[in-house]
């Protein structure tokens, strides 16, 4: 749970960038730390030291968190400018 609140403070001091959007591929900088999300993998990754440790244990670490919210935002934010569903 500490995680997540972290993660949010992340999200709402603006410390979360969408930095290249590829088909398959989703690259953000959180916090000076490199997020990637692997369409053909379905699997995150951050670059931050804890983040071998939290992927053992199948969790996610803050950054990874804090995409994750950022990217669910923009999903909606899609959504009610096309005003049908975001694919």
């Amino acid at each position: 749970m500490r995680q997540y609140f972290r993660a949010l403070t992340l999200y709402r001091r603006g410390q979360v960038k969408l930095v290249s959007e590829l088909p398959s591929a989703l690259f953000f900088e959180v916090n000076e730390y490199s997020v990637f999300w692997s369409e053909a993998k379905e699997q995150w990754s951050c670059t931050c030291e804890y983040s071998s440790l939290w992927s053992r244990q199948k969790k996610d670490c803050s950054h990874v968190k804090s995409a994750r919210i950022y990217l669910e935002n923009m999903k909606k934010q899609r959504q009610k400018r096309q005003g049908g569903v975001f694919e």
